[in-house]
């Protein structure tokens, strides 16, 4: 999933201009001409609080992180009195938050935002802030809490609104997200990020149709966007169209060569299309460029169990595993190298696994059906076989 940067605002101070923490590189002998007649103010003044913020904003402006972060700090230092609402304590600790989130040190960029609340009251870009660095703490339920206390206070607020639509994405939420990022494209109709995480919620929930409607739009707005030619294709392939799939794979490799996901992708629509040969290739790249792409060795397991290179498929598979040990699909393919070396009761160990790590998985119950078959044990198979027809029914 391409990452949307997260939108972290610089507030304005009493002293300076409202901006983003992005600058514009043909401003920049303004911004240092501005920045030297502040160097002025503070010779004449060494402890003028304010000239500190205003040259720390200047320098947020110029991606001088570490300079800002040392103007703030001396500008809180020299002003710690403060007790107005909107003050310059107030903007230099939020900003000064920003500084240290932009180094990733997030537990004190979290400290400053914290300290900014007790002057920026009810400041919808604070809580933003706040629930974006929550999480990147890992701390999802408090990220959410901070999310819905800035939408309190701005309910449209788009940022906030698609940072929010991400998280509950992460979350696992998807009809949750797909609310929130319906309310950013009744503003936003064009974004094409937007377009593509709905899609991937749609495909997520069951509604292929819907995904491929998000995509064809997110490829509307971004005809270059190497993730939703992907995120299509892999909407195309659960619908069967391989050719149609590996179509859009090719456009996202164009875009974007550096994709491992993408030519794994790749790599499956190429052996469901029989292509062995090219499947091989496209796999073999994928591992190149990612060692760690987790469902390339789920494909190459599946290819070269097809090859008949049971020993090749196990390695594949015990790679999956030991990148993923909570994925239960990696267990279920992994029983079928397994078996056909012979080691029936480490098949039968992994379609366990696979069933209790998800107990819905029709599939495992199917497969574990057969070895049962094979082992004798009608039984068994028989139990297995009909789990697997009752969760494949259609639900009433």
């Amino acid at each position: 999933m391409r990452k949307l940067i997260p939108l972290i605002f610089l507030l304005t101070s009493t002293f300076s201009k409202a901006q983003f923490n992005t600058a514009d590189t043909s401003d920049y002998p303004n911004l240092r001409k501005l920045i030297k007649k502040e160097n002025a103010s503070l010779k004449f003044d060494s402890t003028d609080a304010s000239a500190y913020v205003r040259r720390a904003d200047l320098k947020m402006q110029l991606q001088d992180n570490k300079g800002a972060l040392a103007d703030y700090t001396k500008a809180i230092s020299f002003k710690p009195d403060f007790s107005s609402v909107y003050n310059n304590r107030g903007y230099a600790y939020y900003n000064r938050g920003i500084v240290k989130y932009n180094l990733n040190d997030f537990t004190a960029a979290l400290e400053d935002y914290t300290k900014s609340l007790e002057f920026l009251i009810d400041n919808p870009i604070v809580y933003n802030s706040i629930g974006l660095t929550y999480k990147k703490l890992g701390n999802d339920s408090l990220a959410l809490k901070n999310y819905d206390k800035a939408l309190q206070f701005k309910p449209d607020f788009a940022p906030v609104l698609l940072g929010r639509g991400d998280l509950k994405l992460i979350m696992k939420d998807y009809n949750g997200a797909i609310e929130d990022y319906n309310k950013v494209l009744v503003t936003n109709p064009a974004n094409a990020y937007c377009y593509n995480v709905r899609g991937y919620c749609n495909y997520k929930t069951g509604n292929l149709s819907g995904a491929i409607q998000d995509y064809n739009k997110a490829l509307q707005y971004d005809s270059t966007y190497a993730e939703a030619y992907n995120n299509r294709g892999q909407v195309k392939c659960a619908l069967k169209n391989y050719e149609a799939a590996l179509r859009d794979f090719d456009k996202s490799f164009r875009y974007d060569s550096t994709s491992a996901m993408t030519l794994s992708n790749r790599g499956g629509a190429k052996h469901n299309l029989k292509d062995l040969k090219g499947a091989l290739k496209d796999l073999e790249t994928a591992i190149k460029l990612d060692s760690n792409c987790f469902n390339a060795y789920i494909n190459m397991g599946a290819l070269k169990l097809d090859l008949k290179d049971y020993k090749g498929s196990l390695n594949a598979l015990n790679k999956a595993v030991v990148l993923d040990p909570l994925n239960y699909s990696s267990y279920n393919n992994r029983a079928g190298p397994r078996s056909e070396m012979g080691d029936k009761d480490g098949a039968l160990e992994d379609f366990n696994k696979a069933i209790e790590l998800n107990p819905t998985y029709a599939d495992a119950y199917e497969s574990r059906a057969a070895l049962y078959k094979k082992t004798g044990d009608k039984k068994k198979a028989k139990e297995d076989l009909k789990k697997a027809e009752e969760l494949r029914a259609p639900k009433k």
